[in-house]
């Protein structure tokens, strides 16, 4: 049991890993999320902040990986342009981009705090 939970941690990993690697918005996101945990550091964010700030990077993140996979498998399943896999691809993306209005919202609203 204790292999199986260690086996599918590996496995999540590996995936996390390729995501970063392969994923041009994921890579932007790391970078953000990096600038905006560089600046909760030097700014002295409170824990309550800390935790807003950390959970909205991490939504968003993890709305990117889901877009990604979405993308993918609608690629895989359908190879040829189709009205109905670009209206997928379009409300996954549109997911990325409304946490991401959202998290910068409230990235704003926390930081202008200390500011």
């Amino acid at each position: 049991m204790i292999s199986h939970l260690i086996q599918a941690f590996g496995h999540a990993f590996q995936g996390i890993g390729h995501f970063f690697r392969s994923c041009r918005n994921g890579r932007i996101h790391l970078r953000i999320a990096a600038v905006v945990i560089g600046l909760g550091l030097i700014l002295g964010l409170s824990r309550q902040d800390w935790c807003t700030v950390l959970l909205c990077i991490a939504l968003v993140i993890c709305l990117e990986m889901a877009n990604e996979a979405i993308e993918r498998l609608a690629d895989f399943i359908q190879p040829e342009q189709d009205e109905r896999i670009r209206r997928i691809k379009d409300v996954s993306a549109g997911m990325v981009l409304l946490a991401s209005i959202f998290a910068a919202v409230i990235g704003t609203l926390v930081f202008l705090a200390y500011l």
